[in-house]
C-alpha cells in the first residue's frame, strides 16, 4: 500500500460519518411534527410536574398560601416534586402526535372547527385522564396517612368520574390557537411597536396572547 493511499482510508469512515448525520437531520427535518409531539410534548408535561402536584393539593386544602402549597410538594425532596411525572409523560407521546392530525381530520370531514377541536380533545382525554388522574391520586396519598390514602387510578379505564370536565379543559385549551389566534393577530399588528416586529414574531405573540387566554377559560 502506497503511502498516498493512506489518508484515503483514514478519511473515509468521516464522510460516511457525516452522510449519516446529514441524512439524520433531514429526516428530522422532515418530521419536525412528529418528533416534536413524540419529544417536546413529554418532555413539557414532565417538567410541569411540581405544578400539576401543587394544584392536586390546592384543589383540596384552603388554607394554605402559594409559598405554603408549593412547601408541600418539595417537602420530601427536589425529586419527589416529580412524583407521578412518569405515567404523565408516557401518556404525552400519543397526546401531542395525534392531537393535531385528529383536528385536522374531524375539520375536514365534517367541514367544522368546533367538531374538530371536540374531537381531538376527547382523543385526548382517552391518552391522557387516567395517567393524570393516576398522578394526582399519587401526589395526594403523599400527604395523608395510610388509612386517608385513595385506590390508584387504573391504566386501563380510559374514563370515569371527571371524565367530561377533562374533556372541557382540552376543549377550552385549543381554542387559543384553533379559534382565537386570528383575532389576536390583529390585535398585536395594530399595537405600538410592533411594525418593527417581522411576521413570525407577529404570529408568536397572537398565539401567546390566545394561548393565555384559553388557558384562563380552561381553568375551572
Amino acid at each position: 500500500m502506497s503511502l498516498q493511499e493512506a489518508p484515503l482510508q483514514v478519511e473515509a469512515p468521516t464522510v460516511v460519518a457525516d452522510a449519516n448525520i446529514k441524512d439524520l437531520l433531514s429526516t428530522m427535518q422532515r418530521n419536525a411534527d412528529k418528533f416534536a409531539g413524540a419529544v417536546g410534548g413529554p418532555l413539557m408535561v414532565g417538567t410541569l410536574t411540581p405544578q400539576r402536584n401543587a394544584m392536586t393539593l390546592a384543589a383540596k386544602d384552603i388554607h394554605s398560601s402559594y409559598v405554603g402549597i408549593y412547601r408541600q410538594v418539595f417537602s420530601q425532596g427536589f425529586a419527589k416534586a416529580w412524583r407521578g411525572g412518569s405515567i404523565t409523560c408516557v401518556a404525552a407521546v400519543p397526546q401531542f402526535t395525534a392531537i393535531g392530525p385528529v383536528f385536522l381530520y374531524c375539520d375536514h370531514k365534517f367541514n367544522s372547527p368546533a367538531i374538530g377541536m371536540l374531537g381531538a380533545a376527547v382523543f385526548e382525554s382517552m391518552f391522557t385522564f387516567s395517567a393524570q388522574r393516576r398522578n394526582a391520586q399519587i401526589q395526594y396519598n403523599a400527604t395523608v396517612p395510610v388509612a386517608q390514602q385513595v385506590p390508584h387510578q387504573s391504566f386501563y379505564r380510559v374514563a370515569g368520574a371527571g371524565f367530561t370536565p377533562h374533556v372541557l379543559r382540552n376543549l377550552f385549551a385549543q381554542m387559543g390557537i384553533r379559534l382565537f389566534a386570528p383575532y389576536s393577530y390583529q390585535v398585536v399588528s395594530v399595537l405600538p411597536g410592533t411594525r418593527s416586529m417581522n411576521e413570525q414574531s407577529k404570529l408568536l405573540a397572537s398565539d401567546l396572547t390566545s394561548s393565555v387566554v384559553a388557558s384562563t377559560l380552561s381553568m375551572p
